[in-house]
């Protein structure tokens, strides 16, 4: 039940977004997907995918907490009626470039060579000599 009203509260209304975002709403939802019972998993998935529907903040949030294999675990789901949420939640997160950027943003960040600290040592000592 409780499932159900947080998403109703997230539902395209961007005060209600940003108070469950602060509450930490994703986290806690993320974690409830693993629940043996069918129906909140079904309302956390909706719940997810109404906090993310415009909202930005929202959308970083998840990827940051890989709700993306999260959510896909539902997949498998033998509740097709969880599939289904699954499925179309997973597109609204990924519906706009929002995570193409941030995933190149992420790749660019592993190709940043990393200073060794003995050559920045080494730097160091040299300016001192010099």
């Amino acid at each position: 039940m409780t499932a159900f009203i947080l998403a109703v509260i997230v539902n395209n209304y961007t005060t209600g977004q940003e108070a469950c975002l602060q509450g930490n709403l994703i986290a806690i939802c993320l974690e409830q997907l693993n629940d043996p019972h069918p129906l909140l998993r079904q309302w956390v998935a909706i719940c997810l995918g109404r906090i993310w529907q415009n909202f930005d903040s929202a959308r970083w949030c998840g990827v940051r907490d890989s709700a993306h294999e999260k959510l896909y675990s539902l997949l498998s789901d033998p509740i097709p009626e969880e599939l289904v949420v699954a499925l179309s939640h997973l597109v609204v997160q990924y519906e706009s470039n929002f995570c193409t950027v941030a995933l190149q943003f992420m790749e660019e960040e592993k190709n940043y060579p990393l200073p060794s600290p003995a050559a920045t040592d080494i730097t160091y000592v040299g300016n001192l000599e010099g």
